[in-house]
């Protein structure tokens, strides 16, 4: 952030972490799990306070990735996330105040090949879905 923007940033207690484990299953196999939780604020010039906070919010995030070791030097991965973003002010829609919360549903699917050691390439496919409390906001 700019040096200007120091103290202009909108004021937020609670709190923020992240965390990720990892399972090996049966030695061609691992389960990586992860959640963050953490307050984001927009970056982007504001016309007044209420603007720059309207941008600010909390997110919470849960995601999951399977991932095993294939035939021929292959690897399958597949995953899912959820992710919640609480606006810590109201949305006006069309003149009317509300809360405002989008939810991301995502999975993918990738097939992966070793080409040397720590080098991978492949394709990935994924599908994700916003929902949000914002009429229009799907």
């Amino acid at each position: 952030f700019p040096v200007s923007s120091s103290g202009s940033l909108p004021a937020y207690r609670g709190p923020a972490f992240l965390a990720e484990g990892v399972l090996p299953l049966f030695g061609r196999a691992r389960l990586v799990g992860g959640v963050t939780r953490d307050v984001y604020v927009a970056s982007t010039a504001a016309r007044s306070v209420e603007d720059r906070n309207r941008n600010t919010y909390t997110l919470l995030q849960l995601r999951g990735t399977l991932e095993a070791e294939l035939a021929l030097g292959f690897i399958g991965r597949v995953g899912t996330s959820y992710g919640r973003s609480d606006y810590i002010l109201p949305t006006v829609a069309n003149g009317v105040s509300s809360p405002r919360a989008d939810n991301l549903y995502a999975a993918s699917a990738s097939l992966l090949r070793h080409i040397t050691e720590g080098l991978r390439a492949g394709a990935t496919a994924t599908y994700s879905r916003r929902v949000s409390t914002v009429a229009g906001g799907a």
